[in-house]
């Protein structure tokens, strides 16, 4: 079967059009064999070339390559579409493949010449040079540049608006590695050269919501001045180095500056209204507070450190001392290195010290709890006063003299030295003298000397020491001889002394050597003291013995008047009987 392409209205369809265009157009023919219109089913394949007869290859294919047309008195009308790529402006021409049935397609011949319609004067692709004037007009859809680089040489007239995805290689003579990204620059190394700020001596600022948020000012010296948080805050003209991290208040208060920082290297941490008003001062935080001192810091409410290195914290706290500490609510540190920490305490002289409610008046005093201390070196605890030098007093006693001790409730060391204890809180006790120790003890007096139960006690209400005598406490219980007793300390000396210390006014006393007593009755201990104990036992046993020997005699005695008395009796008998006998 002889079969040939017939061109009844021989045209190719471009649909084309100024809002859209594709690189879609469409094939219009009637296909005929030995002169008789086709009906039925046929598959087509349309190839794209661009020489007219033979050629090395198709440029292009149609997709999809095969088409399944349903011809009606041989009518053909189908879209193709071959791509934008090979219709660059040079001549194109088309080859049509068909079969009707399994097999090998039969080329038609020949190739058809795509030639110009009236709607490819706007092209959907442009390739090579345009003339000045050759595409004029308002194209008001998208344009897409097909190629690797997406690149476009020329300019732009207008003001950019609507552009999206611009990738300046330059921008006001500075290459895109120059411009800062919203999203981080990669490599940006300080070392290259590389920063965010100004080249000129002007501030930098950094605004959040269109309000400052940080200030950097340059100074002539090169430590620039940080001013972050609310823009009221401040720092005066001509300081350098100085720092205000964060807070303040803004139009707050008349408007008056919130941060402020009038001396070299100040630094306010935060908060508001507090100053720095003098080099290397520094307010960590809090509200009004004053860091009036060189290196002093401030922190809190109203706490003022206007000391050098004087630390001043927590609520109208005032550290005025060169390298002073107040702390707490309303304590006053006003002495050289001075520390008063609490509520209400007072350090005011050099190298005091007041704790808790306490007040330090006098050079290296201390105080704790409500104590005062009043004299230099003195030392109160508790609700004391220790106003003599050197003194201490703890509880609610009172110091005076210097160098004393008083403890206790209602104690008085009034005396240099003097050593005062009270356990009477209802009863005031006094010491004596200089140099002398006093206690009062209404519930009495005990002293152990070991692990066990020895020692002595003094009963309350009593004037005199009780030692242990219990006999469950003892052991090696012995008889004693009461009259060797006696006879031993009756042959130990006993002189009237004085001890070497001891002036010659000075009471003499009277009494044994120790070691002439414990030769006699305990020999091999120390023989420098004689121990009450020993002393009472001795004493005991010898009385006990002289008492024997006394009533030995006296029963010697009575025997001797008893035959005395009966002599006697005879005797008067005898007399009586001479008489008579006269």
């Amino acid at each position: 079967m002889k079969r040939g392409l017939i061109i009844a209205l021989p045209m190719l369809l471009a649909n084309f059009c100024a809002s859209g265009q594709t690189s879609t157009f469409t094939y219009q023919g009637v296909l005929s064999t030995n002169g008789v219109p086709l009906d039925g089913v046929v598959e087509l394949q349309f190839t794209l070339w661009d020489v007219p007869a033979g050629g090395s290859g198709p440029l292009a294919s149609n997709a999809p390559p095969v088409l399944a047309v349903t011809l009606s008195k041989g009518f053909v009308n189908v879209p193709l579409d071959f791509g934008a790529g090979p219709f660059d402006g040079s001549d194109r021409w088309l080859q049509i493949e068909l079969r009707t049935t399994l097999g090998p397609f039969t080329t038609l011949s020949p190739r058809q010449r795509i030639s110009p319609t009236p709607y490819a004067i706007r092209a959907a692709n442009l390739t090579g040079s345009l003339a000045s004037n050759g595409l004029v007009g308002t194209y008001g859809n998208v344009v897409t540049l097909n190629n690797a680089a997406n690149s476009f040489s020329g300019n732009f007239a207008g003001n950019g608006a609507g552009l999206s995805n611009i990738n300046a290689a330059t921008l006001g003579g500075v290459s895109a590695a120059g411009f800062w990204r919203t999203s981080g620059n990669a490599g940006a190394n300080p070392t290259n050269g590389n920063f965010i700020g100004t080249t000129d001596n002007l501030p930098f600022e950094i605004r959040a919501n269109g309000v400052r948020s940080l200030r950097i000012e340059p100074t002539i010296v090169g430590a620039p001045n940080m001013i972050g948080g609310a823009p009221r805050n401040f720092v005066a003209p001509g300081v350098i180095g100085a720092t205000i991290a964060g807070g303040g208040l803004n139009n707050f208060f008349g408007g008056s500056s919130s941060n402020k920082v009038t001396a070299d290297f100040g630094a306010v941490g935060g908060g508001a209204f507090n100053t720095v008003s003098d080099h290397y001062g520094t307010v960590v935080g809090g509200y009004s507070n004053l860091a009036g001192g060189p290196y002093s810091v401030a922190m809190g409410r109203s706490a003022q450190a206007s000391g050098t290195n004087a630390t001043a914290i927590g609520y109208r706290t005032q550290a005025s001392g060169n390298y002073s500490l107040a702390a707490g609510g309303e304590s006053v540190a006003s002495g050289s290195y001075s520390t008063a920490v609490g509520f209400l305490c007072s350090a005011e002289s050099f190298a005091a010290t007041a704790l808790g409610n306490a007040s330090a008046t006098a050079n290296y005093s201390s105080a704790l709890g409500r104590g005062i201390a009043q004299g230099p070196d003195a030392t109160a605890l508790g609700n004391s006063i220790a106003s003599g030098r050197g003194s201490f007093a703890v509880g609610a006693a009172t110091a005076s003299g210097d160098w004393s001790l008083a403890s206790g409730a209602n104690a008085f060391a009034t005396n240099d030295h003097a050593f005062m204890w009270n356990g009477a809180t209802s009863t005031p006790t006094y010491s004596s003298a200089n140099n002398s120790v006093t206690f009062r003890a209404p519930g009495g007096y005990r002293f152990f000397t070991g692990t066990g139960s020895g020692g002595a006690q003094l009963a309350a209400g009593a004037t005199s020491w009780t030692t242990l005598s219990d006999r469950n406490a003892k052991k090696d219980i012995q008889p004693v001889n009461y009259r060797e007793v006696l006879e031993k300390l009756s042959r130990v000396p006993v002189h009237g002394w004085r001890y070497r210390w001891e002036t010659n006014n000075e009471v003499p006393h009277l009494g044994p050597m120790a070691q002439d007593f414990k030769a006699a009755f305990y020999p091999g201990r120390d023989d420098k003291g004689i121990s009450t104990l020993e002393f009472d036992g001795v004493e005991l046993a010898a009385i006990k013995g002289l008492n024997e020997k006394l009533e030995q005699q006296a029963k010697e005695k009575d025997a001797r008047i008893a035959a005395l008395e009966k002599d006697v009796v005879e005797l008067k008998k005898w007399i009586a009987q001479l008489a008579q006998k006269r």
